[in-house]
């Protein structure tokens, strides 16, 4: 029997960006990206599916297109790096500290807050439009693809694959370094 084509998303490792809105902002990690391409490669070893990988994706930051490319590499596979991938915008927050935001820009950040399934953050993107870019990219694929990925577009992916609505996607986390499946049938 022929195994399904499949996705396999790892999440990037975790950031040195505790209480910042980090989204598309570039930050480091805790772990070097050797570190985190190892991780990732013994991840993907002990996934039930033990895919044939044929690539490896990332967006553009360096979280996830370092060790992204480490891994193409320890694996033997191309890296494909592609900005649909890239985390929510959120705009003039990106870089700030979030109580900081509270602080000088609260009325703005309580509305996005309690409308963020339909708004955007001031000068940033709605999950609409995250949603709109990962769909772009996903119904491109076949094969059995890895992607090292934003906690974002993992719950995109949740939305487009699996049928979700954002608010299912966002219940469930997205733990960094860990492998998540998405089959590729359509």
């Amino acid at each position: 029997m022929a195994l399904m084509a499949m996705l396999i998303t790892i999440r990037h490792a975790p950031t040195i960006a505790d209480g910042l809105c980090v989204g598309q902002y570039d930050v480091a990690t805790e772990l070097t990206h050797d570190e985190a391409a190892e991780r990732m490669r013994l991840a993907l070893g002990a996934s039930r599916e033990r895919p044939d990988v044929d690539r490896v994706w990332s967006s553009t930051r360096s979280r996830c297109r370092e060790p992204a490319a480490r891994l193409a590499r320890a694996l033997g596979v191309p890296h494909t790096i592609d900005p649909r991938l890239l985390e929510l915008d959120y705009g003039i927050w990106e870089g700030r500290a979030w109580d900081t935001i509270a602080r000088e820009d609260g009325a703005r950040m309580h509305a996005w807050m309690n409308a963020w399934q339909t708004t955007a953050p001031p000068g940033g993107e709605s999950v609409a439009t995250l949603e709109a870019r990962v769909r772009g990219w996903w119904e491109t694929l076949d094969a059995t693809p890895v992607l090292v990925a934003h906690a974002g577009v993992v719950r995109a992916l949740r939305v487009v694959a699996r049928g979700l609505t954002w608010a299912e996607a966002m219940r469930g986390p997205v733990p960094h370094l860990e492998v998540e499946p998405f089959p590729l049938a359509r």
